[in-house]
């Protein structure tokens, strides 16, 4: 999925999961299970990783792009609302 430009959408109130699709392609590939209120995400091109806040959960989803599917969740402080992704020292927010 690396190649293509991955657009991804948290769906907030339906259900814990985020959808990810090609964006080219405009179809659903796969659902990647979240915690609660997923409500924001970033994406880091140099590992090819989703971040997704869960407003509800207290944490945030680590997504691989590569084989859609969660990598880890970690913990970061109460009600996260959004993560950003900074190329040049290659951190998340």
């Amino acid at each position: 999925m690396s190649k293509h430009s991955l657009r991804v959408w948290p769906l907030l109130f339906v259900t814990l999961s985020v959808v990810v699709s090609v964006a080219r392609a405009q179809w659903l590939v796969t659902t990647v299970p979240a915690d609660s209120w997923p409500i924001s995400l970033c994406h880091n091109t140099q590992n090819d990783y989703v971040y997704c806040a869960n407003w509800g959960g207290d944490n945030v989803t680590v997504i691989g792009g590569a084989a859609d599917s969660v990598i880890t969740t970690v913990a970061v402080g109460e009600e996260p609302h959004a993560v950003i992704y900074n190329p040049v020292n290659n951190k998340v927010f």
